[in-house]
């Protein structure tokens, strides 16, 4: 009898701890949603675009989240339906990651698509297509890879002065920093360029983090250094305002350093769906030279607001990184939307039997052939 007795206060006992690890993981869950659908309005840079956009969908999502959090019996059904809700305000430069958090390691919802019969690595990689023409594949714009692309440029100079024809292969480059693809521009670029700079949005929680973001990188003095102008222009300002980084401008007109003369004669980038964020400022940059084309098909689309900083969430388990910069092309030239637009599209066949058909086209159209069909 006790034996028995013994067996029956496990099981009830089990099931109540059970429960209550479930309501408590639920309760959590609806929590983290709610901080989630507050905070985002008054501090997300992207928030009231995206409210007058499609706000009765983010209206809609949001009582389903609801419904779904208070369901939530473990932390992955949770982190599933928070990303889901996340997606209805915007597809990039808004994610859900792990807290706490450092600088350099991932966070969930990358914005590379994987291709096909592409290389694993992201680190930039050339070669010889042909007596005219040589590829180039820049997999990152991540900053560990700017002293790899420098070395590239530099070990084949030769090789790359010796053909007229460049393919740049950015079709799954998952951005970066615009400093990494630096060293490329002197070859490309053959005129005065415009760039679009970035705004703030001045709220408390902004402020406060523009000045912590630092605490979390390898290099801090220098971060310190690239915010203060941000922090100068914030202190001070009106709350939702958006301010430009103390002695910056809304747009900025760059003279090309000196590269090789008429070097390469033609460049046509290849793009599509996988390049995204930094890989796009680099479409918008090298489309103004006179020797560059965009080939393939529209960009990832997530450009418009950047800068993301962390907002820990009440759970502790978890933190939103959302946007606290937009650009200043907005509201006159949004990529959000639509994306980076090539000047010649090239669809991509989804069963072309591991042949690489837009490669193949992108090297048949500087080289003046017929197209492959597809």
């Amino acid at each position: 009898m006790k034996y028995l007795y013994r067996l029956l206060c496990l099981f009830v006992c089990m099931h109540v701890h059970h429960t209550f690890a479930a309501d408590s993981i639920a309760s959590a869950c609806v929590g983290d949603l709610e901080e989630i659908a507050a905070f985002l309005p008054v501090n997300d840079s992207g928030a009231a675009a995206a409210i007058a956009d499609h706000g009765a969908i983010i209206d809609a999502a949001l009582l389903r989240a609801r419904a779904d959090a208070s369901q939530a019996g473990d932390k992955a059904t949770c982190d599933v339906l928070l990303k889901t809700y996340l997606r209805t305000w915007r597809r990039g430069h808004l994610v859900l990651g792990n807290w706490p958090w450092k600088a350099g390691a991932p966070m969930s919802g990358s914005a590379a698509v994987p291709l096909s019969g592409r290389p694993a690595t992201r680190a930039p990689a050339f070669q010889v297509l042909g007596t005219l023409t040589v590829l180039l594949r820049l997999g990152s714009f991540g900053e560990r890879y700017q002293s790899a692309l420098e070395t590239l440029l530099t070990v084949h100079r030769a090789e790359l002065l010796a053909h007229p024809y460049w393919i740049i292969d950015v079709r799954n480059n998952d951005g970066g920093s615009d400093s990494t693809y630096k060293a490329l521009l002197p070859w490309l670029m053959d005129r005065e360029y415009v760039s679009h700079n970035v705004e703030w949005l001045v709220t408390p929680a902004n402020l406060q983090a523009q000045e912590e973001i630092c605490s979390t990188m390898s290099d801090a003095a220098s971060c310190a250094a690239s915010v203060e102008p941000v922090l100068q222009a914030m202190r001070g300002a009106a709350p939702a305002s958006y301010v430009l980084a103390r002695g910056e401008s809304a747009q900025l007109h760059i003279q090309p350093q000196k590269g090789e003369a008429h070097v390469p004669t033609l460049v046509a980038v290849l793009s599509g769906r996988g390049c995204a964020s930094s890989c796009e400022e680099f479409l918008l940059t090298v489309r103004q030279s006179a020797r560059v084309k965009l080939l393939g098909s529209p960009s990832a689309g997530m450009l418009d607001y950047s800068n993301l900083r962390p907002h820990p969430l009440q759970s502790g388990q978890r933190a939103v990184f959302y946007a606290t910069s937009r650009s200043t092309r907005l509201p006159a030239m949004p990529i959000d939307r639509s994306g980076v637009q090539p000047d010649i599209f090239l669809p991509r066949s989804d069963n072309d039997g591991g042949n690489d058909v837009e490669l193949s086209n992108a090297q048949r159209w500087l080289e003046r052939r017929p197209l492959q069909q597809q």
